[in-house]
């Protein structure tokens, strides 16, 4: 009885191995196919009028030992940041950037000759108004400012066009990837990967000058602003339904 019992369990075991190793393929058979995927790549582009400008104000003073050369560069910074105060700037505004104290030698004959010392300083002037801009650009020259070396365009809510255009890109990809599984025959899916390049903003705009105080005009300074573009470019990959 025992025996029979053995012979009966070897033979259900053998029995169940086979199947098992029956239904290997099968299962093989059913794994899915390679994923279906297109790519494409969205553009866009969001042009805006700025509300901010950015003013780099320097000033040069000359003489002959250093203490004078800085106290004559003092008082033409202190006159540029009054002015730059009774325009409303504030404080928080207004930020150095540079200043340098340098020999000023004169080489002639094969010798060299000191001249004397010049004290160079540079500001950085945020203006939340642009219509001050001429104003800052004139008081500033008028106050001693020899150097204006540009004017530079922004946008206080940058982030918000920054994503606008970033969505409008997205929707391109989108767009152009459905004409292309359409004409194939194809249904769109989901996203399954995105990926942004990132660009700088380019102003339309930018004024870049080097003007002296000597030949401030006696009109207001005009200047035009004009645009700013804010681009995005993302690649995009849909599945394939």
């Amino acid at each position: 009885m025992r025996k029979r019992i053995s012979t009966t369990a070897a033979f259900a075991a053998f029995a169940l191995a086979l199947l098992t190793l029956g239904a290997a393929p099968a299962v093989a058979q059913e794994r899915p196919g390679p994923e279906r995927i297109v790519t494409m790549t969205g553009q866009a582009e969001v042009s805006m009028a700025p509300d901010q400008a950015w003013v780099a104000v320097g000033i040069e003073q000359r003489a002959q030992k250093p203490q004078e050369a800085q106290r004559l560069a003092a008082e033409v910074m202190n006159r540029v940041r009054a002015q730059l105060a009774a325009l409303g700037i504030p404080d928080a505004a207004i930020q150095t950037v540079s200043f340098n104290m340098n020999a000023d030698w004169d080489y002639a004959n094969n010798k060299r000759t000191l001249r004397g010392y010049i004290v160079t300083n540079l500001l950085r002037v945020r203006v939340d108004d642009i219509s001050k801009v001429p104003d800052v650009l004139d008081r500033s020259i008028a106050s001693g400012g020899n150097a204006i070396h540009g004017v530079r365009w922004d946008i206080k809510d940058r982030v918000k066009v920054e994503r606008e255009a970033l969505r409008q890109a997205v929707e391109d990809a989108r767009q152009r990837a459905e004409v292309a599984v359409a004409a194939a025959g194809g249904k769109l899916g989901v996203v399954s990967h995105i990926s942004e390049q990132r660009y700088d903003s380019q102003p339309k705009g930018d004024v870049m000058m080097m003007r002296s105080a000597a030949a401030a005009p006696e009109a207001a300074t005009p200047i035009s602003p004009g645009e700013i573009d804010v681009r995005s470019t993302v690649t995009v990959s849909f599945r394939i339904e």
